[in-house]
């Protein structure tokens, strides 16, 4: 199969409490389930910006035990679907792509996988498509 004819998975890492935006985000709301910029919380636009059905497989959202139902909730209020992983343990990145990358080879061998972070905020979701899709193609 060719490179740019794969789906790619993404992989949304959104198990931080993000206690750099102390007050804001707490471990109770952490800043990806919150509208920062828009409407939106931050982990939505992302879901949204991965949301290309012939471009994208269905995301893997890394995240723990207290933030599954934020996860869960917001994916389906804007009606896109993701599978969620729970982090047995808060660990780091690192740990968590890796479980990312084993389960995402079990689903699609060989498939190409995109790695983001719940909390950033893309203002050019356009760019950020055509970069990912001339990534695929090289």
């Amino acid at each position: 199969m060719k490179e740019h004819s794969r789906k790619i998975t993404p992989v949304l890492l959104a198990g931080g409490a993000g206690s750099r935006l102390w007050p804001v985000s707490r471990d109770q709301l952490p800043k990806q389930f919150q509208p920062l910029v828009g409407n939106l919380s931050t982990y939505q636009q992302t879901l949204q910006r991965v949301g290309d059905k012939g471009l994208y497989a269905e995301p893997l959202v890394i995240t723990n035990e207290d933030f599954r139902f934020f996860a869960r909730r917001q994916a389906e209020e804007i009606d896109l679907p993701a599978t969620v992983v729970l982090e047995p343990a808060r660990r780091d990145s690192a740990a968590a792509m890796a479980a990312a990358a084993v389960l995402a080879e079990r689903r699609e061998p060989g498939c190409l996988v995109l790695a983001l972070a719940a909390d950033h905020v893309v203002l050019d979701a356009d760019k950020f498509s055509d970069a990912v899709k001339l990534c695929r193609e090289t």
